[in-house]
C-alpha cells in the first residue's frame, strides 16, 4: 500500500515539475514577445517621426511656393510699371524681354517646387503606408501576447490543481497510515 501511495506521490511530483517546466516556458515566450513589441513600437515611433518631418518638409516648400509667387507678381507689377513709364518703344521691348525672361524662370522655379511637393507627397503616403503595416504587426503580436498570458494563466490553474491533488493524496496516505498503524497496535494489544 505504502509503495503505491509512494509511486502516485513521485508521479505527482514528476507532472508537477513538468508543469513548473511549461510555466518558465511560457513566461519566457512572454518576455520574448514583449521585447518584440518593445522594438515593434521604437519602430512605430520612428515612423511616426519621419511621417511629421515630411509633413513639416511639405509645409515648408509650400511656403517657399508662396513666396516665390508673391515675388514673380511683384516683380511682373515692377516690371509692367517699367514699361508703362518708358517713353520709348526700345524701353519697352527691353522690359518685355526682361519680364518675359522672368516669367519664364518663375515657370521653371513653380514646377521645381511642384515636383518637390509631389515627391514629399509620395514620401508621406509611403510612411503612411509603412506606419499601417506596422501598426498590424503590433496588433498581430499583442494578440499573440494575450494568447500566451492566457495559456500561462491556464497552466498555473493547471499546476494549482495538481498541487491541491497531491495534498489531499499526501493526507489520505497519512490517514491509511494512521489507520493501519492503529489497526497494527489494537491487534497486538
Amino acid at each position: 500500500m505504502r509503495s503505491k501511495a509512494v509511486k502516485v506521490q513521485k508521479d505527482h511530483r514528476a507532472e508537477v515539475n513538468h508543469l513548473l517546466e511549461e510555466k518558465v516556458k511560457v513566461e519566457c515566450l512572454l518576455e520574448k514577445k514583449m521585447i518584440e513589441i518593445d522594438g515593434l513600437q521604437e519602430t512605430v515611433r520612428d515612423v511616426e517621426q519621419a511621417s511629421t518631418k515630411v509633413k513639416e518638409e511639405l509645409a515648408s516648400e509650400v511656403e517657399k511656393r508662396r513666396k516665390i509667387e508673391a515675388e514673380m507678381v511683384e516683380k511682373e507689377r515692377q516690371t509692367l510699371e517699367q514699361i508703362l513709364e518708358a517713353k520709348m518703344g526700345h524701353q519697352l521691348i527691353s522690359n518685355i524681354k526682361v519680364m518675359n525672361c522672368m516669367r519664364s524662370k518663375a515657370v521653371k522655379v513653380q514646377k521645381d517646387h511642384r515636383a518637390e511637393v509631389n515627391h514629399l507627397l509620395e514620401e508621406k503616403v509611403k510612411v503612411e503606408c509603412l506606419l499601417e503595416k506596422k501598426m498590424i504587426e503590433i496588433d498581430g503580436l499583442q494578440e499573440t501576447v494575450r494568447d500566451v498570458e492566457q495559456a500561462s494563466t491556464k497552466v498555473k490553474e493547471e499546476l494549482a490543481s495538481e498541487v491541491e491533488k497531491r495534498r489531499k493524496i499526501e493526507a489520505e496516505m497519512v490517514e491509511k497510515e494512521r489507520q493501519t498503524l492503529e489497526q497494527i497496535l489494537e491487534a497486538k494489544v
